[in-house]
């Protein structure tokens, strides 16, 4: 046997060469695509690895330029830079490059630092505010930063906001006050139509809390931030809207979705903004990214308008669809002959569920809820607790093949939604009977959830 080493390979009746194999640079800090990083960042890191045992040289550098750093005949292992001088809603491109000698690896990283969170508007280039009061009668706990919709059409936006809605702006209080994180989900300069939703840090349920919106800054680049508008515990948010085949996931965790079926869902007026409407007879659904069938507690959310009730509907479901029926990890089930039910199930059977048998109504918009604390189970409908289970306990099914799906599910049942869906959400927790009052009293009503005043201009 004709054996013979090549390039660190030992190889038998024959000769070949393998590839050269550069260093590896992994696990930058920050990290790749990494927004909101405070300025008061004093180092960047990376890890440095050469597999055939080498010795690396490297340089950083930056842009804009914050700092730079070299080193020689290192090893294996993390190393940092001292950086200076960031500034506000910036992105920074940083570059590393490291050679063994004999190869070279060029890595490209960049990382956006947060905005300015305290400042006076009216020292920054706005012109106009208008307070916003919400009713403490309408706030169900003490909630800290809850998402509320603020839903209104304005003839002073029409008239003095940019027309694609950029300078709009939330804030805690007047003069020096604080930034408050905002999504835009819809905004028509030609009415002054706004749907936008406001992190609020505070909500109290014994006095009004008043924020501000300013608006009137033609100069400015836009002022939302909408991954955090929602909790990290916001596993997916999705407004529903788009003509596309994608559905947008507003969190960090970018969980979109892709429309599936013999048709796709088509967008409509919604219950807040726009919604998808699904047709049960052309199979429409939509399949997420992500399966998010590891998730223990939990909290379901969706607004629904049926146009039809089947038996085993499912609004929201991960399931796994080899055997039977599929193996399920939770859902939320329509019905006709209860209007809806939650439930988590693992390997070998059902964990809990909890529903209600209220009839079933068609064509009016309903608030559905489920929630899992990991030992309860609770079905809320419009905000009204309909079902518990008080003994929901187990570790839900998990399969590399599981699929979460929004409308129904081509596993097992086969049995899709007939009508609207808006506003779905998914949290890694199981949110408070508060919050989901909270919420409801909010999205149903917002104009009653709210008070805006007149308008105030630059003194």
């Amino acid at each position: 046997m004709n054996v013979i080493r090549d390039n660190n390979c030992y190889c038998a009746k024959g000769l070949f060469t393998t590839e050269a194999i550069a260093p590896i640079v992994s696990n930058p800090s920050p990290q790749d695509g990494e927004k909101y990083i405070p300025v008061s960042l004093s180092h960047l890191s990376f890890h440095l690895k050469d597999l055939q045992g080498d010795f690396m040289d490297y340089t950083v550098e930056t842009v804009p330029d914050i700092g730079s750093g070299s080193g020689s005949g290192v090893g294996d292992g993390t190393y940092s830079i001292p950086i200076s001088g960031l500034e506000h809603s910036t992105v920074y491109t940083w570059y590393v490059n490291v050679t063994d000698g004999a190869y070279w690896k060029h890595k490209i990283f960049n990382f956006q630092t947060e905005p300015v969170i305290e400042f006076d508007p009216f020292d920054e280039g706005w012109h106009y505010r208008k307070e916003i009061t919400v009713d403490y009668t309408k706030v169900d706990g003490d909630l800290l930063n809850f998402p509320i919709l603020i839903s209104s059409t304005d003839i002073d936006l029409h008239d003095k906001a940019q027309s694609d809605g950029d300078d709009i702006l939330f804030m805690d209080g007047t003069g020096l006050a604080n930034r408050l994180y905002h999504e835009i989900e819809h905004y028509k300069s030609s009415s002054g139509k706004l749907v936008a939703w406001v992190n609020v840090t505070s909500l109290s349920q014994t006095t009004d809390t008043v924020i501000w919106l300013y608006y009137g800054n033609p100069g400015c680049s836009s002022q939302q931030h909408p991954t955090v508008v929602w909790d990290s515990d916001y596993l997916f948010v999705s407004h529903m809207d788009g003509s596309g085949a994608t559905i947008s996931d507003s969190t960090s965790y970018g969980n979109d979705g892709t429309k599936d079926g013999v048709n796709d869902p088509e967008e409509v007026d919604g219950k807040i903004g726009k919604c998808q409407d699904f047709e049960k007879d052309n199979f429409e659904h939509i399949v997420l990214d992500t399966a998010l069938d590891g998730v223990s507690a939990h909290t379901l959310e969706c607004w629904r308008k049926a146009e039809s009730f089947e038996h085993g509907t499912h609004a929201l479901s991960t399931m796994y669809g080899s055997t039977g029926n599929g193996d399920i990890a939770w859902r939320l089930q329509m019905s006709n002959s209860y209007v809806f039910r939650h439930d988590a199930w693992h390997a070998s059977g059902q964990i809990g569920w909890a529903g209600d048998s209220v009839t079933p109504t068609t064509d009016i918009w309903d608030y559905c809820v489920g929630t899992w604390t990991g030992t309860k189970m609770y079905a809320f409908l419009n905000s009204i607790q309909e079902g518990v289970d008080e003994t929901a306990t187990g570790t839900m099914s998990s399969h590399a093949n599981m699929k979460t799906t929004l409308g129904g599910t081509d596993f097992g049942y086969g049995i899709f939604y007939d009508g609207l869906l808006d506003e779905i959400r998914i949290s890694e927790i199981a949110r408070s009977q508060e919050w989901i009052s909270t919420g409801y009293n909010n999205q149903n009503d917002p104009s009653s959830f709210i008070n805006i005043g007149p308008e105030e201009s630059t003194p």
